[in-house]
């Protein structure tokens, strides 16, 4: 795996970031795959956060050494961030700016929760036909 395929690797977890409303809890091991690194050692851990930054996010936390260590992935200036930066570092008006940084999170939770209430019904509409099949 080279320089692409990991360019490629963070690419695809910020546009499942992205699509998970920002915000993103993930295993440190998988992280570890993205860069192909045989141990969470500092070099790629460091090479781990490089590649975050490098594509807009960001972890909440230290990385970890251990593979089934969770890390909360969220996008930079997203509004999860926007919520932490504020409770974290106070000042005028960080009410509004969680305020209206979780009115944005709501709506794409609530498409999420429909969604799989959605694929739920599917599933429930054609699970008796995959089981007939496979008898």
């Amino acid at each position: 795996m080279g320089a692409t395929d990991i360019y490629e690797n963070f690419a695809k977890l910020a546009a499942w970031v992205k699509e998970s409303g920002g915000m993103l809890t993930i295993q440190m091991g998988a992280l570890r795959n993205y860069v192909e690194a045989g141990r969470l050692d500092v070099g790629p851990r460091r090479q781990i956060k490089e590649n975050l930054d490098r594509h807009g996010l960001m972890a909440t936390t230290e990385l970890k050494r251990e593979q089934e260590d969770w890390v909360l992935i969220i996008e930079k200036n997203g509004p999860v961030h926007t919520i932490m930066s504020a409770i974290n570092h106070p000042w005028q008006n960080s009410d509004e700016r969680i305020e209206n940084a979780a009115l944005q999170i709501a709506p794409v939770k609530e498409e999420l929760a429909e969604l799989r209430e959605i694929v739920s019904q599917v599933w429930a509409l054609t699970k008796g036909y995959y089981e007939e099949d496979d008898e």
